[in-house]
């Protein structure tokens, strides 16, 4: 595949996608302006949004990747699967949505860059149940912040207001437990292709170019339960 893709480095975040990317549109309107001032750990360096933890030191405002989910869909991931939330918001702080318009104009817009967002989060969040469990559930435990972020939908101006569930301070049995349980599914259980088909139009099967690129590069597999949900 060399030389037939593209790589954009925004915050921890790394997307890798093909220059010649399918152009086709999202069914999305996203909102640059309302950002997430971002602070990084004086003592341990990890980056993380700055409300509500001392000893951070303010380095950017960025515009975080939110999966276009409403309010509504954000409080149903958070009541049913924990984990799934937390390691969501973990992972939309990484990208700087209005860096990735500014290296490429347009992308952000697209069926191909949704499609390869969601997918990429799927084998991320594989990833850290599996080997990263442990270093996660330490870093969201000191983790205190609210993220006010345009909601990311089509004629919804509401404002999605996000912040970790904190179970890995009270609980962190049940919390392993669930990311166990996200490792034996092989995937997230509720930001899968349901919700994508959901978000962005129903039948919204994903971009097969980004499909194809991220079981090649981001090593993606079906999760179990959504091959459940689709009857397959």
């Amino acid at each position: 595949m060399a030389g037939s893709q593209r790589e954009i480095n925004t915050n921890l975040g790394r997307i890798i996608f093909h220059s010649n990317y399918d152009t086709k549109p999202a069914n999305v309107e996203i909102d640059l302006k309302s950002t997430t001032n971002m602070c990084v750990s004086k003592d341990e360096g990890y980056l993380t949004a700055c409300e509500g933890w001392q000893n951070l030191v303010p380095v950017k405002k960025i515009v975080p990747y939110t999966f276009g989910m409403k309010q509504a869909h954000w409080d149903h991931v958070k009541e049913r699967q924990p984990f799934e939330y937390d390691m969501a918001l973990h992972f939309g702080l990484q990208f700087d949505l209005r860096e990735i318009e500014k290296a490429t104009p347009g992308l952000i817009y697209t069926e191909y860059f949704h499609t390869l967002m969601y997918l990429r989060f799927a084998s991320y969040i594989t990833d850290v149940a599996t080997s990263r469990a442990g270093k996660a559930l330490f870093e969201l435990a000191k983790d205190v912040f609210e993220i006010r972020a345009a909601a990311n939908y089509k004629d919804i101006p509401e404002i999605v207001k996000l912040a970790p569930t904190g179970m890995g301070l009270f609980d962190k049995a049940r919390y392993v437990g669930l990311a166990e349980a996200v490792k034996l599914n092989r995937g997230p259980f509720y930001i899968d292709q349901v919700m994508y088909e959901v978000v962005f139009g129903n039948r919204k099967k994903w971009n097969r170019q980004a499909y194809n690129l991220a079981v090649a590069e981001y090593g993606y597999v079906r999760p179990l339960s959504e091959m459940r949900k689709m009857g397959d």
